[in-house]
């Protein structure tokens, strides 16, 4: 789980994501703001992830039997995510 999960945060790229934390398969993805999460929980179980921010940091801790593409699957939608907020113009 980690060498994939590790693998899949090789791609996620934001100047919004101000540190990535990552201890085994938990991760931290931390915002510059709360605001940039705001709606995320909903967008996230629209697209088939139950993900939820605390203030401004995005937490992944999947259970030791998510799947490869259950893993691909969390990471899809954040990049939907963050693809969708810097399309934004502030």
């Amino acid at each position: 789980i980690h060498g994939f999960i590790t693998a899949e945060l090789q791609n996620i790229n934001s100047q919004r994501i101000t540190a990535v934390r990552q201890i085994g398969a938990l991760v931290a993805l931390e915002f510059s703001s709360a605001k940039n999460l705001q709606g995320f929980a909903p967008f996230a179980q629209q697209n088939g992830a139950w993900l939820r921010p605390i203030g401004n940091v995005l937490y992944l801790m999947p259970a030791y039997v998510i799947s490869q593409a259950q893993i691909a699957q969390l990471f899809k939608v954040i990049t939907l995510w963050i693809n969708q907020l810097d399309a934004q113009v502030e």
